[in-house]
Parts: structure tokens; C-alpha cells; sequence
């Protein structure tokens, strides 16, 4: 039996070309949005380096069709207006696609045409790709979706067959995956395998028994994106200066994936994390810090190295006052907020 299984990832570089020519060889047709025409106008190619691109692949052009043609039956017809590019699946064709672009998701206008998807015989969604919103899926039994995931690394499909969280974790790992989301499992620690996960930009953590955040955790110099929900937290290690290229924090406390299972629910005056590090003054590439419902009650002078910084929201806190002396040395900051804290009550 054949299911849509989600591709985690973007497949990039090599794991992307692979991808197009496993598409080519299975798939009848693949499809491609023009989404600034109109469905009143002649279909024709666009301006710059999308409708160059669309001239190069005219030779392969079976026809156009309007998003309103697609709509019922394909993902791609998502939008009011535009045209769908339809292409016979060749040799030729893959060649064009693997030179155009480096990864899935990076089939965006202006640059390119968007959506790069694949259809069977039918005409049925094989591959499915919203590209903005990133998100990819691709049609194949279970069996089918291990053997790919087995045959090209960087293409990190999901199925029943890596469901357990060893088995994700293993499968994320070996893809080399640069955004991970961790919900619901029932962790009381950080899985040891996330912090080898040196390629990842983007992590949120929300797993309301996790208490402590590792010292391991901030050798994953790529990160860009940290988020953390959880129910208490003790601390904000010092280590997290460590993560140079960060450019959002952000820590939510008295959160629960699975409120259910909690033997209680804790308030702000029951959470341990009532400090940040001086270290935080490091992220030098910080532009969003969030740190919410914390016993939090002073901004450590640190905070005004943060040059970059360009919202920070203290909400539900226990702060004792506005650091406005420190915030007037923040040249970029455009939005703050305080609200929830006990200072002016």
C-alpha cells in the first residue's frame, strides 16, 4: 500500500540531484507553478531568471493548464492564479532541473519557477512540493520509502519504519538533518544522539519533563534557531555562548506537550530558571530572545553586547523593573515586551 511519507528534510546538493533522477525514472510527468500569471492571460514565460529557466525547458513542455484546472486534484493549484507548467519526464529534462537549483525547497520565486512537483500516470500527486512552506512528501509503500531513504543520504523520509524515537534520531543523524522538532516523546533529558547532530540550524525542543539542558548541546555551532518548552527548567548554561551563529532564543517554562501525565502543574513562582548567563552577551548574532515565564527578576548588563538584538520579549517574568538604561543601548531593537511582570502592580 502506497501512502504520502513525509520528507523531513531538504534534500540538498548531491541528495537533490539523486532525488530528480529517482522522480524521473518513476514519475510520467513533473509540474512547475508560474504563480505571477494570471489565469486570464496567455500562458507564456516570465520575466528573469524563472521565465529563463522556463525557455530552457520549453522542448520538454507537454502544456499549461490554469491553477483552477489543477486545483481539485493537485497540491500545486493552491494559489487564486497563475499557470502550471506541465513536462514529459526525460534524461534531458533532469539535467535542466539539477542545474537550475541546489535543494527541493529552493524552488521560490523570484529566482525560480516554484513548486517543483512530480505526477504519476494519472496525473496524481508522486511528489509533492510547497516549497515556502516547506514541506515535501513523496508516494510510496513503506518498503519503497526505506529503500530510499536507504539509497540516497540527505533524503530523510518518514514512515512507520523509523516511527521510534531511536530509529528517528538514527535516520536524522545519518541524513545529516538541519531542523529537528522533539514533541510528546516523554523525555526527562536530552537524547545524547541530538547533540552529534552537528549540521542543524534549527531545534525546538517541547518536552515538558526535560529539565536540564545539556553543556553538550551548545557544541552544535550551526544552530541558528533554539526554542524550548518545557514545564521547569533549571538554568540557561553558560555554554551557550558557545553558539556564535544564533539568531533566535527562545525559552517558554510552565509548558506542557502532555498535561495529562504532569503530577502538577507548576506557576511562575514555582520555576527554577530565575537568571541568564553573562554569557549571553556573546551571541553576537542574536536578533530574537524570547525567555517567558521564568522566575526571571533582573537582565544581567550583558544583555546590551547584543548590538543585533531586534525584539526581546520578557513576558511573565518576575521582574522588578524596565532595564531601560540597558535597552536604550540596543540601536536595533524595534519591539519589547514586559507584560505579566510584577513591577508597577
Amino acid at each position: 500500500m502506497k501512502n504520502m511519507l513525509k520528507i523531513y528534510n531538504d534534500p540538498k546538493g548531491d541528495a537533490y540531484r539523486k532525488l530528480i533522477d529517482y522522480a524521473m525514472k518513476r514519475a510520467a510527468v513533473f509540474a512547475l507553478a508560474d504563480r505571477e500569471i494570471g489565469a486570464e492571460e496567455a500562458p507564456a514565460p516570465g520575466g528573469g531568471r524563472a521565465g529563463a529557466l522556463l525557455r530552457r525547458l520549453q522542448p520538454y513542455l507537454i502544456r499549461t493548464c490554469t491553477m483552477g484546472e489543477v486545483r481539485q486534484r493537485n497540491n500545486i493549484g493552491y494559489s487564486p492564479k497563475g499557470t502550471v507548467y506541465v513536462y514529459q519526464c526525460c534524461p534531458e529534462a533532469a539535467e535542466v532541473l539539477k542545474k537550475a537549483a541546489s535543494s527541493m525547497h529552493a524552488w521560490q520565486y523570484p529566482d525560480l519557477p516554484e513548486d517543483l512537483s512530480f505526477w504519476d500516470a494519472e496525473e496524481e500527486d508522486w511528489l509533492v512540493n510547497v516549497a515556502h512552506e516547506e514541506m515535501l512528501y513523496i508516494r510510496l509503500s513503506e518498503e519503497e520509502g526505506r529503500a530510499l531513504a536507504e539509497e540516497i543520504p540527505g533524503v530523510f523520509v518518514m514512515g512507520e519504519f523509523n516511527r521510534g524515537l531511536d530509529a528517528f534520531l538514527e535516520d536524522a543523524l545519518r541524513h545529516g538533518a538541519e531542523k529537528l522538532e522533539l514533541m510528546g516523546w516523554g523525555l526527562e533529558e536530552v537524547p545524547e544522539k541530538l547533540t552529534r547532530m552537528t549540521r542543524l540550524r534549527e531545534l525546538q525542543l517541547f518536552e515538558q519533563d526535560i529539565r536540564r539542558l545539556p553543556p553538550a548541546l551548545f557544541g552544535l555551532r550551526n544552530l541558528e534557531s533554539l526554542t524550548v518548552y518545557t514545564a521547569d527548567l533549571e538554568e540557561i548554561p553558560g555554554e551557550i555562548g558557545r553558539l556564535e551563529n544564533l539568531v533566535q532564543l527562545s525559552v517558554y517554562c510552565c509548558s506542557y506537550d502532555r498535561p495529562h501525565q504532569a503530577e502538577k502543574l507548576i506557576g511562575i513562582d514555582e520555576v527554577t530558571l530565575s537568571m541568564l548567563p553573562p554569557e549571553i552577551g556573546e551571541l553576537s548574532k542574536l536578533e530574537i530572545l524570547r525567555i517567558n515565564a521564568t522566575g526571571l527578576k533582573r537582565v544581567p548588563p550583558e544583555l546590551a553586547k547584543l548590538k543585533n538584538l531586534r525584539v526581546l520579549d520578557l513576558g511573565r517574568n518576575k521582574l522588578e523593573a524596565v532595564p531601560q538604561e540597558l535597552l536604550e543601548q540596543l540601536p536595533n531593537l524595534v519591539h519589547t515586551s514586559f507584560e505579566g511582570n510584577p513591577f508597577g502592580e
